[in-house]
Order: C-alpha cells, then structure tokens, then sequence
C-alpha cells in the first residue's frame, strides 16, 4: 500500500509567494519595457529623418534652388515621420581658412568654397506615450552639408 503525502502549509504558502511577487512585479516590468519600446522608436525615427535629410541634399546639391522640391523630396522620403516636417535649405560659403564670405566674394588666400546644407525638424510625438522613466525628446531634427564647390 502507497502512502500519499499531503503537501505541508508551508509548501502551499511558498508557491503563492512567487504568484504575489510576480503580480506586484509586472507593473514595474511593463514600465519599463515600454520605455525601451518608446525609446527605441524614437531612435529610429531619428534615424529615417537623417536618411530623409541625406535624400533632400542629394536632390538640393542637382537643382539648388528648387527649395520646394526639396522639402517635398524631404518630406515624401522620410515616411510617416517626415509628412509634416520643417525643411530649411542653407547654401554658404567659406574660405580655404573656415571664415565666412560672401558667395560673390573672395578669399585672401585660397579660393571661395560654396556649401549647401539642408535641415529636417519635425516635432515628435511617441506613438506609445507611456508615462516611460527616459522620455524621447518633443523635437527631432537632422542636417546635412555637403561642399558644392
């Protein structure tokens, strides 16, 4: 004849323990993974509006002054992120030294280097807006240069 033992309290008690940590756990492990979900999709969106930027330079560096084309090439690039972004196009000039001239201008020594950059920002809202430890930050914002000249 087998006997069969009946499970102590106290062993009962210990298995309930671990259902109770892991239920006052949970809320704080959620938090925190969607932290990471949120801070992650803001890295990559950082990351497409750069690509986006890289896009609209390469456009701006063939038709300079077509700044709407450039904003719409920065703009449709870039997906989601980018349909409501600020698009700035900055062309400038340098000496040889890194001082400032004018693009008609001259250089005392060396010759007049023409710059173009092109500035994407758009302003950034999470798509999880969990009350997360690290926030993204409200603005995200990308610039390329390039020498033209």
């Amino acid at each position: 004849m087998k006997i069969m033992r009946i499970p102590s309290l106290r062993h009962a008690a210990r298995r309930g323990n671990s259902a109770v940590e892991l239920a006052l756990l949970m809320p704080l492990l959620f938090v925190i993974f969607a932290g990471i979900a949120e801070y992650g999709l803001a890295v990559y969106d950082q990351s497409t509006l750069d690509g986006s930027a890289r896009t609209a330079l390469a456009y701006a560096l063939k038709n300079p002054n077509d700044t709407a084309g450039i904003t719409t090439v920065a703009q449709s690039t870039g997906g989601a992120v980018t349909t409501n972004a600020t698009v700035t196009t900055n062309p400038y000039c340098q000496c040889s030294d890194g001082s400032s001239v004018s693009c008609a201008g001259s250089c005392s020594s060396g010759t007049v280097r023409q710059y173009m950059q092109v500035s994407v920002s758009v302003n950034y809202t999470s798509p999880l807006n969990s009350v997360a430890i690290i926030s993204p930050p409200n603005t995200l914002s990308s610039q390329a240069t390039m020498r033209i000249k």
